[in-house]
């Protein structure tokens, strides 16, 4: 069975990560099948076998209970749960170098410039300003 993209709530890396732990888990149960051990190894040969089938399709209905997905890029209207929220991306170029653009980031004096309604800000030490 393959999931439909809308099932898959599961990102790529915890995918392979649940796949490997069953394939363990399972591994192990089956081993402690063959000894006196033979509960533990059904439950430790089941929980792998859900682990693998979560990393094999993707869903895992446990976070479809409580409304979890990391499959999915998070979208700003789905973290406010509702569609007030915008997706933005932005891309800016500034010509000037690292060195310069990281004391003009540090000298929060000019934060008035950037935040019209901030009135102003006054570096009291290294640490502190007001």
């Amino acid at each position: 069975m393959h999931a439909s993209r809308s099932d898959i709530n599961v990102r790529q890396s915890e995918r392979w990560a649940s796949a490997v732990t069953g394939a363990a888990l399972a591994a192990l149960g089956v081993k402690r099948l063959t000894e006196d051990q033979r509960p533990a190894g059904v439950l430790l040969a089941t929980t792998g076998a859900g682990l693998i089938w979560r990393g094999a399709t993707g869903h895992c209905s446990i976070y479809e209970a409580a409304g979890i997905s990391t499959a999915h890029r998070l979208d700003t209207r789905e973290a406010l749960g509702g569609t007030g929220g915008v997706a933005a991306e932005e891309a800016v170029t500034i010509n000037g170098s690292p060195l310069d653009l990281y004391r003009a980031w540090r000298d929060l004096e000019l934060l008035p410039q950037i935040f019209p309604d901030l009135q102003s800000v006054e570096a009291r030490d290294d640490r502190h300003s007001h």
